[in-house]
């Protein structure tokens, strides 16, 4: 989708947003098991936020997904006009490698700059993304968004290189710290963005529940719903039971 004049390749702006469907995600993220539609229309809404965040910043959108691409395709075209969206599959036999390639391909494709982000993160918005652009535009190499799990939201790069991919454990608390680093090392100048909270436990669907928008704390409400369901069923009975014990061991009754 860049487009060429004089013969020449004129770079683009591009968002690559690399995630699941939400139904894998649904299979994958911990919860999900006992409550697999609320999971997804969780990460539904999650990735909601961030096509529509893309699509605020009018640079062009690549959704790198897994199978389930026509779904996906619908789903971004309610956010990103048709003009500006591509929908591809990830490819690799890591993730670290399924990141690495969608960065190299979109570099390949003649995109430039390129700002990553996943489709988990509460609270994101288009304000995130322009900051990201306009810190490359003043000329940083890199920025990164930090997560609060010690991971990070969003990586924006103004020209390729290996550096966050080669060697950088992903997916850990100390993934955020060791990609600044690896950053660093090669002399790029590296800005930083206001941290965000990722959603991939019990402890970011309660914390979305409590603090996020109104859209992911309804589905995050939903979710602990119907978790928290099971658990009181079973546990009606004790309680119910301990009720009974207490009020026979009460005070006597004067009559």
């Amino acid at each position: 989708m860049s487009s060429y004049g004089d013969g020449a390749l004129t770079p683009r702006r591009l968002v690559l947003v690399f995630c699941r469907s939400p139904r894998d995600e649904s299979r994958v993220k911990p919860l999900a098991a006992r409550s697999r539609p609320q999971a997804e229309r969780l990460h539904r809404a999650l990735l909601e936020r961030a096509l529509a965040a893309a699509a605020e910043t009018g640079a062009d959108v690549r959704l790198v997904t897994t199978p389930a691409v026509d779904d996906m395709r619908a789903l971004a075209a309610r956010y990103v006009p048709a003009a500006r969206l591509e929908v591809t599959l990830q490819r690799g036999d890591s993730f670290g490698a399924r990141l690495e390639a969608a960065v190299r391909d979109a570099f390949a494709d003649g995109y430039g700059p390129i700002a990553l982000l996943g489709g988990d993160t509460a609270d994101l918005t288009g304000a995130h993304l322009a900051g990201a652009f306009a810190a490359l535009d003043r000329g940083a190499g890199a920025v990164v968004g930090p997560a609060r799990d010690g991971g990070y939201y969003l990586l924006a790069l103004a020209a390729f290189t290996r550096a966050p991919f080669d060697g950088v454990a992903l997916q850990t608390s100390a993934t955020f710290a060791a990609t600044v680093a690896a950053l660093a090392a090669t002399g790029l100048d590296v800005a930083t963005l206001s941290p965000l909270r990722d959603v991939d436990d019990a402890e970011g669907v309660v914390a979305l529940a409590r603090f996020g928008s109104a859209p992911e704390r309804r589905a995050a409400l939903a979710l602990l719903s119907a978790l928290v369901a099971p658990l009181a069923r079973l546990a009606l009975p004790r309680l119910l039971a301990s009720a009974v014990t207490h009020e026979a061991r009460g005070p006597p009754i004067l009559r």
